[in-house]
């Protein structure tokens, strides 16, 4: 059993006496920095009508069933009616973006993950996805000073250093 735990997830029901909320994080959509829809579209924005348009052809690496990550890709997808072509599946988002730069797909990563700006461009998807940090606690357990402390600390840590444009490198 775990006294603390920092999880993103969707939502924070039915957990919500146990949760503190410590940001919303934007989910970017990811692609080769040498894709062609990025010369046609420079941005940085893409709606999901363009996402089907211009993605559909191309291969998908998903994060495993029940990620917070691909609980937002199955519910942008089912929205719009589109089924992907799943070329991976992984929680290894080092792997994902590997296999992006390598121009093997195209996937979802969090905001806090997007690196490699060299080799991948993020889009943010308009409407946004956006993904939760929480704090969770052990249900019915009583911070004593210094736990409580210790989860000001992580709330104002997130805060302080989260702030959008929040970029991972």
């Amino acid at each position: 059993t775990l006294d603390l735990g920092i999880a993103a997830t969707v939502t924070t029901t039915p957990l919500d006496d146990q949760a503190r909320l410590l940001r919303q994080e934007e989910v970017f959509f990811a692609i080769p920095a040498d894709h062609p829809y990025v010369q046609e579209n420079p941005t940085g924005i893409l709606t999901v009508q363009e996402l089907v348009t211009h993605f559909a052809q191309d291969n998908f690496i998903l994060s495993r069933q029940g990620s917070s990550l691909r609980e937002l890709s199955d519910r942008l997808f089912a929205a719009c009616g589109f089924t992907p072509s799943a070329f991976c599946e992984t929680n290894n988002i080092a792997t994902s973006r590997s296999m992006v730069a390598s121009h093997a797909g195209v996937t979802f990563v969090a905001e806090s993950c997007s690196v490699d700006r060299d080799y991948i461009r993020y889009y943010s998807l308009n409407p946004a996805l956006l993904r939760l940090n929480v704090l969770f606690t052990r249900k019915g357990w009583v911070l004593g000073p210094a736990e409580e402390r210790f989860c000001d600390y992580l709330t104002g840590y997130f805060q302080k250093h989260t702030e959008p444009p929040y970029l991972a490198e």
